[in-house]
């Protein structure tokens, strides 16, 4: 497998309440699509584990996020590159 490159995003109700009724997440990938949703699948695995919110991941490609303009026409947060690795080290 090889090592790709992920950026995460929140956006919806997780920005703008205490109480989500979910927690959505944009995954922008720079690697093959096997590889992302391999990602996607450990990601909300783990995140599962710290939440009882429903887990909405959606899998960009970064040309499929520059054509769609999803970050900011969803105004979506970045998620600290520590937090992400921290994440996918526990329990790797």
């Amino acid at each position: 497998m090889t090592h790709s490159r992920y950026q995460l995003f929140l956006f919806g109700s997780a920005l703008t309440t205490d109480s989500p009724r979910d927690l959505d997440i944009l995954i922008v990938y720079d690697g093959t699509p096997e590889d992302a949703v391999w990602f996607r699948h450990r990601l909300t695995s783990k995140l599962a584990a710290f939440t009882h919110c429903p887990i909405h991941a959606i899998l960009l490609s970064k040309n499929e996020e520059i054509e769609s303009d999803f970050i900011q026409k969803e105004k979506c947060r970045r998620l600290a590159r520590e937090d992400v690795r921290r994440l996918y080290r526990d329990g790797h």
